[in-house]
């Protein structure tokens, strides 16, 4: 079996679902604050389902009905962050708010959203946010918001004008296996992804893991023998066994064997145009008359009969125009060549083909999430 050279690949730890790290059905009028008042008792009720700027009538300045001469608590820009999210793409999902100021905040026509715009939930009248107060809003149709939180998500939040009071958008796949993207420190930091939720209370920072020890910690890209479910195949090299670096930071592809051919598949997305990208790493033009593309569900694509592409040449194949493969989150490609020899293959862990899913370096390097698509180009 041929071998490749020593090659350790190190991998983006914002890639979550493989134990790597960055930065829904309860009550949604639970308000905790930190010093351990209870807050406002009367739920807010789930609000207009219009999109985020056709918020209930009453900007900051609006007094509560009923009562003229009511106190207004008036917002304080940048003071109530989303705090704290779990995206599990089911009834589990939630979003918590906090308040870093040292006022209370009246949330009467605050909304949220994702990333879909017609996912509204609009805070009612009498909503309210105390100092050092977190809120917690769970997936409820009754009490809370009823929209789905997906792996490659976002919630953005809209004070009572519809001017965007915070946004946050975790990296895809990051919180799969139930960890949460949220401020550390609490209310005031960057967001992160979390590997222990902390719902409607202070947000805990992340121990730093403990190689060697049993099970894939998060800030790992593998631990012995543990590789995240994670093979050469995923990485877009030969059949073998895939070993973890000492450091447990880096995945090490001595075992993975070599695969023939020059010509390479070089960059896929799973979202939008399906895009694949070839590369032909070779010194000469390639004929692809023959060169054969499938996917995990069967689907083929024959290379049309009198195309070439030129030394160092890319070629890219969009969706519904050259293939029509529905390219999966978690997928593969196979690339055949006219002799019916496996020249190249590549499978991706769940959602990180949304943005690219590349070589680095083109033609010869291992797989991994990219931070942005170079169809048609070198990658990043």
């Amino acid at each position: 079996m041929v071998r490749t050279a020593v090659v350790v690949v190190a991998l983006v730890c914002a890639a979550g679902g493989w134990a790597c790290g960055g930065g829904g059905g309860g009550d949604a009028d639970v308000v905790t604050d930190v010093a351990g008042d209870a807050g406002d008792a009367d739920a807010p009720d789930a609000g207009d389902a219009d999109a985020p700027d056709a918020v209930p009538d009453g900007g900051p300045d609006a007094t509560p009905d009923g009562d003229a001469d009511a106190e207004v608590i008036q917002p304080i820009p940048g003071t109530v962050v989303i705090n704290e999210v779990l995206a599990a793409d089911g009834p589990d999902d939630w979003i918590e708010l906090a308040n870093a100021g040292e006022t209370a905040v009246d949330l009467e026509g605050w909304s949220l959203t994702d990333s879909d715009p017609t996912h509204v939930y609009a805070f009612a009248a009498g909503a309210t946010l105390g100092p050092g107060g977190h809120l917690l809003l769970t997936r409820d149709p009754l009490k809370g918001f009823d929209f789905g939180l997906s792996p490659d998500d976002a919630v953005v939040l809209y004070d009572a004008g519809g001017v965007q009071a915070d946004r946050a958008v975790w990296p895809p796949g990051a919180l799969l296996g139930g960890r949460s993207y949220g401020r550390i420190p609490d209310a005031t930091g960057e967001l992160t992804v979390l590997a222990v939720p902390t719902p409607g209370e202070p947000n805990q920072a992340n121990v730093a893991p403990t190689c060697g020890a049993q099970g894939l910690e998060l800030g790992e890209v593998c631990d012995g023998g543990e590789l995240g479910g994670l093979t050469c195949e995923h990485l877009g090299l030969g059949p073998g066994p895939l070993g973890c670096a000492e450091d447990c930071a880096s995945l090490d592809t001595t075992g993975c064997s070599a695969l023939v051919g020059i010509l390479r598949i070089n960059e896929v997305e799973s979202t939008g145009s399906d895009r694949i990208e070839l590369h032909n790493t070779s010194a000469d033009t390639v004929a692809l008359d023959g060169y054969v593309l499938s996917d995990e569900s069967g689907g083929v694509y024959a290379l049309p009969a009198g195309a070439t592409l030129a030394a160092g040449g890319y070629r890219v194949l969009v969706g519904d125009q050259d293939h029509t493969f529905g390219l999966g989150s978690e997928d593969s490609l196979t690339l055949e060549d006219p002799f019916g020899n496996v020249v190249d293959a590549v499978r991706w862990p769940p959602y990180q083909a949304v943005v690219s899913y590349c070589r680095r370096p083109d033609g010869t390097g291992a797989f991994s999430a990219c931070p942005s698509a170079s169809f048609g180009a070198k990658n990043p």
